[in-house]
């Protein structure tokens, strides 16, 4: 008797979640330790007060994320994905920041130093009036950074002041205190916009660098399917940095179902070699064979007299096999053995058998495939 039969595998749903979080919670972790240290190398380097609001918001979503891990990974994993663009442009735009106040500082000091000659000069002319009003103008200005932007041309008023001494009225102060206020807020909300979309462009590079080498670390069999993202990846040109994020959490769920996907199958060709072993069968070494489109292991097992069984695990859940070479019921037996030990020993679980080809005792030459059942797990 020989039978030919197509079927799919599955690993027990349990078992398919426990590897998927782990793999889940292993690479997020590795995200978020380079998150932790990008965020602690810009306090280290004195940046945070020019960041102040962007890095308490990162550390309040790594928190967040630490807690979620334990009770929901692949959530943790697509805010730590979404996260990445902000915490990798975190530095950039520290150090923009920092600069332009030491460039405005700078301008500042040369100009202060003109202004403070003359101040000196004509010190007995100013009015106590003037100076309490540059005190509450300046004291009311919220935003810090337009206030450093501002310097020189403060410092230029101040020489004015300086020089008119009390013809310079309250009010023509005040006006020019409220112009350059406005002028310079505005000065510094197109400069955060200009290099937060700077970091902003370059931290998306360093994330879809630092996935590709991700993909590249990738072993194995599923090495062939890592290659095959990667090269996803390439096709991004230009976009947004929303859409880039939406790609690389996309990229991070097929890179870890490819993984899972052949840690699964990994373990069908284990149970199905130690069942062939088990049962008296003289197996040989598993082979992956990847032409024509198709990418499976082959299970190849005999027996002295002749008979032989193999097993065809694809990657996509399908298994075919096929018990052949037997004189008379001794198929039915061997195959009552192996098939059974797979769910009750190993946990895999065949369904929707489909057999292919049935000869009941092996004599008769012109058997014909028999149509059947389909089974898929």
């Amino acid at each position: 008797m020989s039978r030919f039969v197509d079927s799919r595998y599955e690993i027990e749903q349990r078992r398919r979640q426990q590897l998927f979080d782990q793999r889940v919670r292993e690479t997020t972790r590795t995200y978020m330790a380079r998150y932790e240290r990008v965020v602690a190398d810009v306090r280290a380097q004195n940046l945070a007060e020019y960041v102040e609001s962007e890095l308490s918001f990162i550390e309040r979503e790594l928190s967040a994320l630490s807690s979620l891990l334990d009770s929901d990974p692949a959530s943790a994993r697509d805010r730590s994905v979404a996260l990445g663009n902000r915490v990798h442009a975190l530095p950039r735009l520290a150090r923009g920041m920092r600069q332009a106040a030491i460039d405005a500082r700078k301008a500042a000091e040369e100009a202060e130093r003109e202004a403070e000659r003359l101040r000196i000069e004509k010190l007995a002319k100013a009015r106590d009036e003037i100076e309490k009003l540059w005190q509450a103008e300046l004291s009311a200005w919220q935003d810090g950074f337009a206030r450093q932007l501002a310097y020189k041309e403060l410092a230029e008023l101040r020489i004015r002041i300086a020089k008119e001494g009390p013809g310079m009225s309250v009010e023509v102060l005040r006006a020019s205190l409220v112009a350059i206020k406005h002028k310079f807020e505005r000065e510094a909300q197109l400069l955060r916009e200009k290099e937060t979309e700077a970091a902003s462009v370059a931290a998306s590079e360093d994330e879809i660098s630092a996935c590709r080498e991700q993909l590249e670390q990738v072993s194995g069999p599923a090495a062939q399917r890592a290659q095959e993202i990667a090269a996803k990846l390439k096709e991004i040109g230009n976009p947004s940095s929303a859409d880039i994020a939406a790609r690389l959490i996309e990229t991070a769920r097929e890179l870890d179902n490819a993984v899972v996907d052949e840690s699964c199958r990994r373990e069908v060709v284990q149970a199905v070699y130690r069942a062939l072993e088990d049962a008296g069968f003289v197996t040989e070494r598993p082979k992956i064979i990847r032409e024509n489109g198709a990418d499976e292991v082959v299970i190849h097992g005999s027996r002295p007299a002749g008979a032989q069984a193999i097993f065809r695990v694809e990657l996509s859940g399908k298994l075919n096999y096929k018990f052949d070479r037997y004189q008379g019921a001794a198929c039915k037996k061997d195959i009552a053995t192996v098939l059974p030990r797979l769910q009750s020993v190993y946990g895999i679980v065949l369904s929707n058998d489909r057999v292919l080809w049935e000869n009941p005792d092996d004599q008769d030459a012109d058997a014909k495939p028999q149509p059947g059942m389909t089974k898929e797990k």
